[in-house]
């Protein structure tokens, strides 16, 4: 059998912890909300980087690109003018 003064402890220690509890839930519910406006930024903005690779890949580049040819210099090789260098 608890003694009163036990009793009123053990009543005052859980209203405590309740109390607790209910602070906490309200920074988690604001966590919460955060992240959830934190994912919505994040699809939209994918949403919008995938909308814009698909119209740079739809742009008329002008010219054939199977009719281009690429050349490689490599300034540390030592290049002046006048000098034959080996093209790759």
């Amino acid at each position: 059998m608890q003694t009163p003064f036990l009793a009123v402890y053990d009543d005052l220690k859980d209203g405590a912890a309740a109390t607790a509890v209910a602070k906490d839930s309200s920074g988690r519910g604001a966590l919460v909300v955060s992240e959830v406006a934190f994912a919505y930024v994040l699809l939209v903005g994918a949403g919008l980087l995938i909308q814009s690779i698909i119209r740079v890949l739809d742009v008329d580049l002008g010219f054939q690109p199977d009719r281009v040819a690429a050349l490689k210099i490599d300034p540390s090789n030592g290049f002046r003018p006048g000098k034959k260098t080996r093209l790759l």
